[in-house]
């Protein structure tokens, strides 16, 4: 497979149309590096994992305020150029003194915050708009590598719609409503069969570029579940994946990916099959 992926990265990358991404199953907690985002934070792809309670601990030297009241419909806020989905993980590299208060002020509730997708507005220092559906992180783990930096692993629970943004103090948070994961209309374990036989293919298709053989992918069987995984298939950019993450019903999200899997297979074919021709004569 990752021949294929290989192979499939050379023929697509160059071109508009998205295409699979490279981490086909991720391990529980995977490695820190990654594109720093300005927000002080530094963000890596992120994988899927079972949640499980947070880890508590001081993070260091309280800021001079008190720490916010964690209620039920407050929640701090991490803006970044990246979108969570429910049931994967995400590792930071956090090391902006505003960030390190929030850390320090999660630690002392129930270790979550809302991880929100930038729409527009510097990512350093002044106020940034953001997306109004996010996700739900909760703190796994967290390191301190010294000189003012922690690492921090979290487990994203659930969707939230940001309700009301509140002025950064120190850094920002927001009143939320927990979103359910609404079915939505029609037979939603017969769209989520046909998704599933859409990536099946799709992941066939690179293991063949590469020479190799896939056999049965493991998918999840649960429409919400499968709805939230296929997203890390698709080479899609934050948009295109916060649109699947706002979308109303597991039905709308599925019907969504089910589009993007066909069109990226579609493509996939057609370069594959017109780099073969040019490999061989025509006679």
């Amino acid at each position: 497979i990752n021949r294929g992926l290989r192979l499939a990265r050379d023929l697509l990358d160059r071109s508009n149309e998205p295409f699979l991404m490279s981490m086909i199953q991720a391990p529980s907690i995977r490695r820190w590096p990654g594109k720093p985002c300005q927000t002080g934070t530094k963000v890596s792809q992120t994988g899927t994992i079972p949640i499980p309670h947070p880890v508590r601990g001081h993070l260091g030297a309280k800021g001079k305020h008190s720490p916010m009241p964690m209620t039920r419909n407050a929640l701090p806020l991490f803006p970044l150029n990246t979108v969570l989905f429910p049931r994967e993980a995400i590792p930071l590299q956090v090391f902006e003194p505003r960030y390190r208060q929030l850390l320090d002020d999660c630690q002392a509730s129930d270790g979550r915050f809302g991880i929100v997708l930038i729409k527009a507005g510097p990512e350093v220092g002044a106020h940034a708009e953001t997306h109004d559906v996010g996700t739900v992180a909760r703190i796994i783990q967290v390191s301190d590598v010294g000189d003012g930096r922690f690492f921090v692993s979290a487990g994203a629970e659930r969707r939230f719609r940001l309700v009301t943004r509140h002025p950064d103090n120190p850094y920002p948070i927001g009143d939320v409503l927990m979103l359910d994961d609404e079915p939505g209309t029609g037979n939603l374990d017969q769209l989520a069969l046909s998704v599933q036989r859409t990536a099946r293919e799709l992941l066939k298709l690179m293991s063949g570029l590469g020479g190799g053989w896939a056999g049965e992918q493991d998918l999840p069987n649960d429409p919400a579940a499968l709805s939230y995984y296929v997203p890390k298939l698709l080479r899609i950019d934050p948009t295109e994946r916060q649109m699947l993450l706002a979308a109303g019903t597991v039905a709308e999200r599925l019907s969504l990916e089910a589009a993007l899997l066909k069109a990226q297979s579609k493509a996939l074919k057609t370069r594959v099959s017109t780099k073969l021709k040019g490999h061989f004569s025509s006679n």
